[in-house]
């Protein structure tokens, strides 16, 4: 028995994914989608039946979430979970297009800083800083 849905191969991520896409887009019922996802969970042997039959229902408000406002392929969301030997992952930077105006920029004015007299105003920012390497 292995790592379960890492494990699990490229087609039948792709299979699992679009049949359970397709039962949220044409809104069917979802305790019928939940149990689907057990019944692939089990044949498939992602995991023992024991875990597909506790660990599907818990997740199961966050995945169908998350599957109905996905723009993403099968293809594009197995890529993303089982890495490029399975499919290009989705890459929001192939997206981007932007289209500069052709009218020239406006020249650089030299600024003037304020009179050392004028009033002052202490401003304090805060802000939440933190790193992850995954965004």
């Amino acid at each position: 028995h292995g790592d379960g849905l890492w494990d699990v191969s490229c087609d039948v991520c792709k299979v699992m994914v679009r049949t359970i896409k397709d039962m949220v887009s044409n809104k069917k019922d979802r305790d019928d989608i939940i149990s689907v996802a057990i019944e692939i969970c089990k044949i498939q042997k992602i995991e023992s039946d024991r875990i597909c039959d506790l660990v599907v229902p818990q997740y199961s408000d966050m995945a169908l979430g998350t599957l109905k406002d996905s723009v993403l392929s099968p293809d594009e969301i197995c890529g993303l979970l089982l890495g490029d030997s399975c499919a290009v992952p989705y890459d929001p930077m192939v997206l981007w297009n932007i289209t500069l105006s052709s009218r020239p920029k406006p020249p650089n004015r030299k600024r003037h800083l304020p009179d050392p007299s004028a009033p002052r105003m202490n401003v304090l920012h805060l802000t939440d800083l933190h790193l992850d390497i995954n965004y």
